[in-house]
């Protein structure tokens, strides 16, 4: 009796996986690294990734966390010959899942938390940029079983690892999958990881082709997911559209805000960005769009850093010619860094 009235008095509780996720903060501020996708059509074995001198630079401009992003292609690559479908029958590359461990360990070396992200679009081989001949999607090609295998292998190596605080299960899935196709995709690999025991946040992505509207509109009743351990993080992606005025951006961004008010859910930026070309005043658009996701507790995380060259007018982090490692910064790490905790 008295151990329980004890507990009752001195314990402390222990956090939740959302909890855990968040670190004791309200929201998170880091950037995407970007490198290992711009390496995903290197041959299997190739692909170097960041080296310790990148992470630390990093850490040593306050960041604190990165959504890695992971080419599915180099998890499963696709053989000479064969299809995407051949491809995806074989085994997840134990080799590619070593090199994104050193990338944890190098991470966690710097100070900095990885979000593990998956960075395709319910698609293979087609991620980010323009349709990849002979790719398949969810729901045609993509089977659940596909989704799961990539996803529990990924789980059976980062499962008990704190120094990835989440996995990002899709990256902007493609519309012609459909919204309620793709929540069922989503709930199947919610279902596994949790089965497996695994407690890691998750990040939901919005489709952003053909529902601009993002969250709001593909579930304007609140989401259809259901987690049992209630560590789901709803992410969006918000870059300028051609001629859109500040005003409508912001008024995007607090839509999104507001959707995730009313549900009661954990929400992200999970991509934002802008050119160091851009025009002048955008750097104090997207410092207003901080400053809006500070008011709804969103977590922001800048699009991008890279170590790879020429890797685009985007890259706040990258390599100075002739190195290999991240070194240099662009204009908007002055916004950047404002925010980072």
């Amino acid at each position: 009796m008295l151990s329980i009235l004890s507990c009752l008095t001195g314990c402390v509780p222990e956090k939740t996986p959302l909890e855990r996720y968040l670190a004791g903060k309200d929201y998170l501020r880091g950037v995407n690294l970007y490198t290992l996708v711009l390496q995903r059509d290197a041959a299997p074995g190739a692909t170097v990734g960041d080296s310790q001198a990148s992470y630390d630079y990093l850490a040593d401009r306050g960041v604190s966390v990165v959504r890695l992003g992971v080419p599915w292609q180099q998890l499963q690559p696709i053989a000479a010959g064969q299809s995407a479908t051949d491809a995806l029958s074989k085994p997840v590359s134990a080799d590619y899942l070593d090199l994104l461990e050193s990338q944890v360990d190098m991470a966690d070396k710097a100070g900095i938390r990885i979000i593990l992200d998956l960075h395709n679009g319910c698609t293979y081989p087609w991620g980010p940029g323009a349709y990849v001949p002979g790719s398949v999607v969810c729901g045609d090609g993509i089977s659940p079983t596909d989704v799961k295998k990539v996803w529990l292998a990924l789980s059976d190596r980062f499962r008990e690892d704190d120094r990835v605080a989440a996995y990002n299960l899709f990256n902007e899935p493609r519309a012609r999958i459909g919204v309620d196709l793709y929540f069922d995709y989503v709930q199947v690999v919610i279902d596994a990881l949790r089965s497996s025991g695994d407690h890691h946040a998750i990040w939901i992505d919005s489709m952003p082709g053909g529902a601009p509207g993002g969250f709001p509109r593909i579930a304007e009743d609140g989401s259809p997911l259901h987690d049992p351990i209630d560590a789901l993080v709803y992410s969006q992606h918000f870059y300028r559209q051609n001629g859109e005025s500040r005003a409508r951006l912001l008024e995007r961004v607090t839509d999104f805000g507001l959707w995730c008010q009313r549900n009661g859910v954990h929400c992200s930026i999970g991509e934002m960005g802008w050119k160091a070309s851009a025009p002048r005043g955008t750097a104090d658009v997207f410092t207003a769009v901080y400053e809006l996701a500070n008011s709804f507790e969103m977590d922001v995380l800048y699009f991008n850093a890279s170590s790879v060259p020429k890797s685009g007018d985007m890259a706040a982090y990258f390599a100075a010619t002739g190195s290999s490692s991240i070194d240099s910064s662009g204009p908007q790490a002055n916004v950047i860094e404002q925010f980072l905790d």
